[in-house]
């Protein structure tokens, strides 16, 4: 008994120190061949692993989906969404509602009907992006992993394929910037989905209302605006903040101009303040994803500017109401 006690104590730390030995042996001989292997040409080259391989590398070319290149190696992205990353998401995803909506009140006026519709338009976008982010790495996880986003090179990798020989071209494109690109056109295809199916049931069961024009409106603006996406969605991803403060405050000017002539009438009725607000919000989420909060007592103030735009138009809309100056001239 005692003698296989002690055969024991002696075989288990041999054997701890085998696996030890095979272990680093086995890390240290993989950096040794990663360590070896020359830069790939271009920006977004990179090798992966060949299927069934441990050291085998395939050519430079691009990366699969999810992946992003170290110059050597083709790395899969885990990282998280940054502040901006998902304001971005956010910014893209509130467009389709705001315009669905827009498109409601000015084709269906009916006010009982039009608010049941904007809440069936917003359903439509949160269903949409629920599942465009449950399909996307980690899969089933309300999480997004991210490649980082470094440049707006990063937004159009089919302009820098390179040509090493300058005669052939190694075709290294791919989404750098995943997946703030493809998850996009996910979203537009499920609001598309639910267009043509949730809002037609819904549209059955409401007498008085067919909901054909807006339906119509908001086919053609889907294919517009992932086509607008997918050609420029590197430059709205650098400047829809900017974007957003411009629309909102020629937004809150033209619907003052046409809508509201006093500051007193503006409180009396609950639609002017809701848009008013909504504008106020669009102003808010701008400041926001500019500043991203990084300081939080300064930027917090910032965003006592969200009211200047209104505050600004009935201060100066005397001065010049055309009427005015027509009478005077």
């Amino acid at each position: 008994m005692s003698g296989s006690l002690f055969q024991s104590k002696l075989i288990i730390p041999s054997l701890l120190k085998i696996y030890l030995v095979s272990f680093f042996f086995t890390m240290s001989q993989q950096q040794f061949v990663a360590s070896g292997l020359t830069k790939c040409p271009g920006i977004y080259c990179g090798r992966t692993v060949v299927v069934g391989s441990v050291y085998n590398y395939t050519d430079c070319g691009k990366c699969p989906r999810g992946y992003r290149t170290d110059g050597h190696l083709c790395q899969k992205c885990t990282s998280d969404l940054s502040l901006y990353d998902w304001l971005y998401l956010g910014f893209m995803v509130f467009l389709i509602p705001v315009v669905n909506c827009h498109f409601v009140n000015y084709f269906e006026p009916k006010r009982a009907i039009t608010a049941l519709l904007h809440l069936e338009v917003i359903a439509e976008g949160f269903i949409s992006i629920i599942v465009a982010i449950l399909v996307m790495e980690p899969v089933g996880k309300l999480s997004l992993h991210s490649c980082r986003v470094d440049s707006i090179k990063d937004w159009y990798t089919i302009f820098y394929n390179p040509k090493p020989d300058f005669v052939n071209e190694i075709r290294c494109t791919q989404e750098a910037v995943y997946p703030l690109y493809t998850i996009i056109f996910i979203y537009h295809a499920g609001c598309l989905l639910l267009l043509l199916t949730m809002r037609q049931l819904i549209l059955h069961f409401l007498k008085g209302i067919s909901g054909r024009k807006s339906t119509y409106a908001t086919m053609y603006f889907l294919p517009i605006i992932s086509v607008i996406h997918g050609i420029l969605s590197g430059i709205i991803y650098y400047s829809y903040p900017y974007l957003l403060l411009v629309a909102s405050s020629i937004g809150t000017a033209l619907y003052l101009s046409k809508t509201v002539k006093s500051w007193r009438k503006l409180f009396t009725k609950v639609v002017p303040v809701v848009i008013l607000l909504t504008y106020c919000l669009g102003n808010a989420y701008g400041m926001v994803s500019l500043t991203q909060m990084q300081h939080p007592v300064r930027d917090s103030l910032l965003l006592l500017l969200v009211f200047l735009p209104t505050l600004f138009y009935f201060v100066t809309f005397r001065l010049t109401d055309p009427e005015k100056l027509l009478r005077e001239y």
